[in-house]
């Protein structure tokens, strides 16, 4: 990824950079949690090993802290630790309590602990208030209601909304398969492929997490009846 280079070019000339090692640390969650690739568990290593790094400075900015923070919430989720990730985007909601990107964005936080209400609450915050990035949070919206079954409510939320991640056309594709339509399914699916040819079913599993892994066990089964590959 270009980021990537130019953030590894910034680092070998200022190797004690915090900033730039955020920056490092969120170039690598983006990168397994959507799919850019197939080395998910390299890039969560290295986004957990920058944070180890990077959070205890005692120097430490507060636009670093802010991003290594917020980047930590997805590490944290994805290593198991539920109660870590929800601190930690509560801290990072503090630093900045009318950023609605992040609080749109940290609806993913409090679905990860089954927390629906408030996951679906901090999506719609950020509808009111940055309209401009409506899809993601109808994304954000609709991936809490999937986890809770309420697949048609979901499906409503995100039946326009354009393909701008991998995991959107997946995420229709599970609403599909519940909803009895097969073909709408799989069409999702060769959507996903289109986009990344390699991606297999189990991927999911590094794109999205739930304290309950019934759920995502749910979902990736879904994704298989919709056609995409388990190996």
């Amino acid at each position: 990824m270009k980021a990537t280079d130019i953030i590894l070019e910034g680092l070998a000339k200022f190797p004690d950079s915090s900033l730039l090692s955020c920056g490092l640390a969120w170039d690598h969650v983006l990168a397994a949690s959507l799919g850019f690739d197939e080395k998910p568990d390299e890039h969560w290593r290295m986004a957990s090993e920058l944070e180890a790094k990077v959070l205890p400075r005692a120097n430490l900015g507060p636009d670093a802290r802010k991003s290594c923070l917020w980047s930590s919430v997805y590490v944290s989720a994805h290593e198991g630790n539920f109660d870590l990730s929800l601190r930690r985007a509560d801290e990072v909601i503090a630093l900045s309590p009318g950023d609605a990107f992040l609080i749109g964005d940290l609806s993913s936080a409090a679905r990860f602990s089954g927390l629906t209400d408030k996951a679906i609450e901090r999506a719609e915050y950020g509808l009111r208030n940055d309209p401009n990035f409506a899809d993601y949070y109808l994304v954000m919206k609709a991936n809490a209601l999937t986890d809770i079954e309420k697949y048609a409510e979901s499906a409503a939320l995100i039946t326009k909304a354009s393909d701008f991640l991998i995991t959107v056309p997946l995420l229709r594709a599970i609403n599909d398969v519940h909803l009895g339509k097969t073909d709408d399914a799989r069409s999702e699916v060769l959507k996903a492929l289109a986009m990344q040819p390699w991606l297999k079913a189990t991927r999911w599993r590094d794109m999205t997490f739930h304290i309950n892994p019934a759920v995502i066990d749910r979902q990736v089964a879904d994704l298989v009846a919709a056609g995409l590959p388990t190996k």
